[in-house]
């Protein structure tokens, strides 16, 4: 069976000992940017229902007109869907999982998630370097012939086996894939997360276009370029004038929340 490490990293400048402050503070670093991640998401949620309500779009108005409330619902159902069908949403899947192996006199480290940003954090720590490995295809052109073979040898010492690489190795989960998120009282953090007034007519361009020919009992566009076509007629430059006069312009976290002063 082939090898195929693309996620393998090699810790320089540290025991297991050592290396573990710098894991602790990284797992702080990333708890820090889940929770704004997860902030977006339910601000985001809580926007579209906000607007499909003002506009007519929306059956009910959410319970205490409290959107931001409907935003962390929609967040806890996507992320409890995740878990019972284990099936990988890095829309709300945080998780972040290093396992580190001690081989010799050097640590090599194995990371899971499934956030681009997490490895990009990752990638940028001074402490860590790439030592990936495979032997399905051709070796990386940037490593020597010596060094690749070396690092196919570390490896093997590193996970001799089938067995799982948390077997193997100290295995530290730094977020949890179903971390819970709660929703901020503090209204200034949400904040920054309400898009623009453009954005937002944007965002509700099409949806809106859609219910009115719906209500007025005409077929819908169907395929890419019937739906840009209507996007570009004069029905949606009528549209957007609307949606502009129609939407609050300032929308507000202490709004989103159902607080009205």
């Amino acid at each position: 069976m082939s090898t195929k490490l693309f996620n393998g990293h090699e810790i320089v400048g540290h025991t297991l000992e050592s290396f573990l402050p710098e894991l602790f503070a990284l797992q702080t670093e990333l708890d820090l940017y889940a929770q704004n991640q997860a902030n977006a998401f339910m601000t985001r949620i809580a926007v579209a229902q906000y607007d499909a309500c003002t506009l007519g779009m929306s059956p009910a108005k959410a319970a205490n007109n409290n959107y931001l409330f409907e935003g962390y619902k929609a967040f806890d159902e996507r992320q409890s869907a995740m878990v019972k069908t284990r099936r990988r949403d890095p829309a709300v899947d945080f998780g972040f999982e290093v396992c580190v192996f001690p081989v010799e006199s050097r640590l090599l480290a194995l990371t899971f998630t499934e956030q681009r940003a997490f490895r990009e954090i990752w990638a940028a720590k001074p402490w860590r370097r790439d030592f990936a490995f495979w032997d399905n295809v051709d070796a990386d052109e940037s490593v020597s012939e010596k060094d690749w073979e070396e690092r196919g040898r570390l490896w093997s010492l590193a996970l001799p086996s089938y067995q799982p690489p948390s077997h193997r190795g100290y295995s530290l989960t730094l977020v949890p894939e179903n971390q819970v998120y709660l929703l901020p009282d503090d209204e200034q953090v949400l904040t920054p997360h309400i898009p623009a007034l453009d954005a937002r007519v944007n965002a509700m361009l099409l949806p809106y276009l859609m219910h009115q020919l719906k209500a007025a009992g005409l077929p819908e566009p169907k395929g890419f370029s019937a739906l840009e076509e209507l996007k570009a007629s004069s029905q949606a430059q009528t549209a957007r004038v609307t949606l502009c006069e129609t939407l609050l312009p300032e929308l507000t976290a202490r709004k989103l929340r159902g607080v009205s002063a």
